[in-house]
């Protein structure tokens, strides 16, 4: 039995599709599916993870002759990697790529968030007795408009996390650290510490201030037509709030995952799966409240509460789900 047999051999006994086993390894699906159609052969390094990763030894998976699985030692197992190596170079990428990244679901983010201000914008000019369109077209044209920034904000997701996809072996599975990127990861994250503390404070005061527009329009006693554009002046403030956590969060996070500390750890990583799965599904059903509330009602002025309430219930049910069984 050759090496490409072998490998499609213990890719199937582990019941790992190509795409797991390309992830492990950090190469593409199509390098795993040449390996195992014999069009290309792994240079070494890889079949040393290879024999790490199937818990066998490098001499069965070389040897045409052997054909009885040979299992590595336990000695040889515990002294083996965890997984795959990082090095230097792999590193630095990931910690380039999550930076961009950062930007890129901040501006997705932000384009889920604002998708409602020109339906607002649109029906408060409705109000205006000079404006020439009807109200029905006001809110046609503005549920158009929601539904390309909708559209707009899908597609820079789905370039990020095209873009991504070669890392995800650092969060789905063990690896190991070449020497140097411990230290070179601590560095980083010392220098952006400041950074980071600061750009939480401005979001957090954004959040804050977020609010501030719509209750002076409240004092003041102001027309409908002003009402909707304080809500989209809150909608802009999250926004920019939400692009800011997104940034500092992602250059955050790139560290302290190399160094699996933080929400990064083995624990916090089953607890955040959790929330993970519940956020799919909760702020989307946020989203739908505030604007059936919104549309139906048209009180501007009070159902921006649905944010501060969904707000708060989120955290309340995330802390639930973060402790421990």
């Amino acid at each position: 039995m050759i090496l490409s047999e072998k490998i499609l051999t213990l890719r199937k006994k582990n019941g790992w599709s190509q795409e797991e086993l390309a992830e492990k390894l950090n190469v593409t699906r199509q390098s795993v599916s040449k390996w195992e159609i014999a069009a290309s052969i792994p240079d070494i390094g890889k079949i040393l993870e290879l024999a790490q990763i199937f818990d066998v030894t490098t001499d069965f998976l070389l040897k045409d002759d052997m054909e009885e699985m040979q299992y590595a030692p336990d000695s040889e197992i515990h002294e083996t990697s965890r997984g795959p190596r990082v090095s230097v170079q792999e590193a630095n990428e990931y910690f380039t790529c999550k930076k961009r990244s950062g930007k890129s679901m901040g501006l997705a983010a932000a384009l889920f968030i604002l998708c409602p201000s020109p339906l607002l914008a649109l029906m408060g000019f409705s109000e205006l007795p000079s404006f020439p369109l009807s109200d029905e077209l006001s809110a046609g044209l503005g549920v158009i408009l929601l539904l390309l920034l909708v559209s707009a904000g899908i597609a820079v997701s789905v370039f990020d996390e095209s873009r991504m996809k070669r890392f995800h072996y650092l969060k789905n599975f063990d690896f190991e650290l070449e020497y140097g990127v411990a230290g070179i990861a601590e560095e980083k994250r010392e220098s952006f510490r400041e950074t980071y503390t600061r750009m939480q404070v401005i979001g957090i005061s954004l959040c804050v201030m977020s609010a501030v527009p719509i209750l002076i329009a409240g004092f003041v006693d102001a027309p409908d037509a002003a009402g909707s554009f304080t809500v989209i002046l809150l909608l802009i403030f999250i926004a920019t709030a939400v692009f800011i956590f997104s940034v500092s969060g992602c250059i955050q996070d790139s560290y302290d995952l190399l160094l699996e500390e933080g929400k990064f750890s083995p624990k916090e990583r089953a607890k955040d799966r959790r929330i993970k799965i519940f956020s799919r599904f909760y702020w989307p059903i946020i989203t739908a409240v505030y604007l059936v509330w919104t549309l139906r009602e048209r009180q501007w002025r009070t159902t921006w509460i649905v944010w501060v309430v969904g707000g708060l219930l989120y955290a309340a049910i995330a802390a639930v789900l973060k402790k421990e069984d």
